[in-house]
């Protein structure tokens, strides 16, 4: 069974890149959940805890938003211009009892 990283984020109210700029500053990241028909769902993560998950290799995450969980896959992670700093996460809603093709 693969790594599941249990993780708190926030829904993220303020859009665009002065918001997500800010938000970065604060040491959180900017992030969206999609898929599985439902509503695109812009998020707010802690920074230094998720990137300590991504260099341990996890994939599969338990998000929990407003007391709701989302088991979710790491689906696009992307970086600064130096590739070294992550600047956002895309995720994907998965349903732990059905196939997926990586």
């Amino acid at each position: 069974m693969a790594q599941t990283a249990q993780v708190s984020v926030k829904l993220r109210s303020e859009l665009g890149s002065r918001a997500n700029k800010r938000l970065r500053d604060a040491g959180m990241l900017p992030g969206v959940i999609y898929g599985h028909k439902e509503a695109i769902i812009p998020v707010t993560l802690p920074k230094k805890e998720v990137v300590g998950h991504l260099t341990h290799g996890t994939h599969l995450f338990n998000l929990a938003l407003d007391g709701k969980n989302e088991t979710v896959l790491v689906k696009e992670v992307q970086y600064d211009h130096l590739g070294r700093e992550v600047i956002h996460v895309d995720f994907a809603r998965v349903s732990l009892d059905e196939k997926v093709e990586v």
